[in-house]
């Protein structure tokens, strides 16, 4: 077989190859889910947010969402106080 024809033969097949599009039942049988995860709200912004593995030794300890909240948070308690 020729280079053409193989080239030829892989542009058919690609043609032909036909892509269904993502289905509901796909989405809800995802490997995980996290409607089960704790969430707490933010001391800053007053947010909810989910736990992260990240947190998972020290979930009891987390009050802020982010570290740019934690900074705001330190920021305005050091303000109250001086």
């Amino acid at each position: 077989m020729c280079v053409q024809a193989a080239l030829s033969t892989r542009t058919r097949a690609r043609k032909n190859h036909v892509h269904l599009p993502f289905s509901l039942l796909e989405a809800t049988q995802m490997a995980h889910k996290k409607p089960h995860l704790p969430s707490k709200v933010c001391l800053t912004c007053e947010r909810p947010f989910t736990w992260r593995k990240k947190w998972a030794r020290c979930w009891d300890e987390v009050r802020y969402c982010s570290d740019r909240c934690r900074r705001e948070g330190r920021r305005h308690a050091r303000a109250a106080t001086h």
